[in-house]
């Protein structure tokens, strides 16, 4: 079984897990970021992406207990805009050409997380994996004007995985014991954490690479592990 065909499985035993009526249910949204890892980091010159993390989990049993929650979660993060420029000369162009791409990655991440499950700090860590979608769109184009202008949209996308290891940490900032009973909300939550994501191979255009000779131009393509440190923060909600 491939890497891919495995974490398309883990998900779907995660996602499709038995819950019972009486399991606790934790809604969490974060504001993420990501610093890419590896060659990644060669891609906008290892630049901070931005993006966001939404994450339903649920606990099974009593409230008092201190069984795992198992989770699913899909984030976003955007790593910007890869600027370069090929000069016309001997060695790379017969004219200026500008390179600019755009990368982003979608992940979906079943997992299960261990912590501390009550008092008004919680710390807690995961262990997840799951497929990752990357698309990628460049557009090469002339920088003057020639008898024989370039304009190309250039794009890749694909499937691939990820597994990751992280932490973090729960501080409580309301309760319902300050409300009355009939609110089905229980706590809310500062929630801040980091995790570290090996993932496979993702593809995209080396600009490095494009060179213009004759009207015709030529390219070729980076395949780089999609690895990642992503840091998240925001807020969870208990019900």
């Amino acid at each position: 079984m491939q890497p891919f065909e495995k974490s398309l499985l883990l998900s779907a035993l995660v996602f499709l897990f038995p819950c019972p009526l009486f399991a606790e249910f934790e809604f969490a949204g974060f504001f993420s970021l990501g610093r890419p890892q590896g060659k990644l980091k060669d891609y906008s010159f290892g630049a901070i992406s931005t993006g966001g993390t939404a994450r339903l989990s649920w606990r099974n049993g009593e409230k008092s207990s201190s069984a795992p929650r198992y989770y699913t979660e899909i984030s976003y993060l955007d790593l910007g805009v890869e600027n370069g420029f090929i000069p016309a000369g001997p060695d790379y162009s017969e004219q200026d050409l500008d390179v600019a791409t755009d990368f982003y990655l979608l992940m979906f991440s079943p997992g299960i997380s261990f912590g501390k499950v009550s008092g008004d700090v919680r710390p807690y860590f995961d262990l997840s994996g799951g497929p990752t979608y990357y698309s990628t769109l460049s557009r090469i184009a002339s920088r003057h004007f020639t008898s024989q202008p370039v304009s190309i949209l250039q794009g890749t996308s694909g499937a691939t995985w990820h597994v990751g290891l992280g932490a973090g940490i729960k501080i409580l900032l309301w309760e319902r014991a300050q409300a009355p009973e009939k609110s089905k909300l229980d706590n809310f939550f500062f929630n801040a954490g980091m995790n570290y994501g090996k993932g496979g191979k993702t593809k995209y255009l080396n600009w490095r690479s494009v060179r213009s000779f004759n009207g015709v131009v030529s390219y070729n393509h980076l395949q780089v592990n999609s690895d990642m440190l992503q840091f998240n923060l925001g807020g969870s909600l208990e019900f």
